[in-house]
């Protein structure tokens, strides 16, 4: 699934408009020039004219896609994996658990410590792993702590 992390950015998307208007609002007209004899002046013009008018619009479109992707890039575009969809693939899961251990965690919650909570769902991850799959539990202080490493 795709989604965007900053999804208020994409307002921003409303700036594409802004290389299209300038573009509209400051084209130069020809001026013309009179000359005696015109026909190869004229044929001349007209090559000029159509490379003029091709770059023009490629610059156009490379100036609308700067912006474009100026404001995706800030907007931080992700894509959602379903927890399923990741076991699915049966590929080896690494799975690194920090566990809080500080007084903190010691605190009761509707009749039950959160540390009780933390451990619990900690085992709700070792569910989900298979035989060949790695979990690291880790405490953090300083220097780390595993408390228990590997498969």
């Amino acid at each position: 699934m795709f989604t965007f992390l900053n999804s208020a950015i994409l307002i921003g998307l409303v700036a594409v408009a802004l290389p299209v208007l300038i573009h509209l609002f400051t084209r130069q007209k020809i001026k013309t020039v009179y000359f005696s004899s015109l026909k190869f002046l004229k044929e001349l013009q007209k090559q000029q004219i159509r490379k003029l008018k091709i770059r023009q619009i490629l610059l156009l479109i490379l100036r609308t896609l700067v912006v474009l992707f100026l404001v995706l890039a800030f907007a931080r575009p992700t894509l959602k994996k379903t927890r399923s969809s990741a076991l699915e693939t049966g590929a080896q899961i690494s799975a690194v658990i920090i566990l809080d251990n500080t007084l903190s965690m010691g605190r009761e919650v509707q009749g039950t410590r959160l540390i009780d909570e933390a451990k619990e769902r900690a085992l709700k991850v070792l569910d989900y792993l298979r035989p060949g799959d790695e979990m690291y539990l880790l405490y953090p202080q300083h220097p780390p702590v595993f408390a228990h490493e590997g498969p």
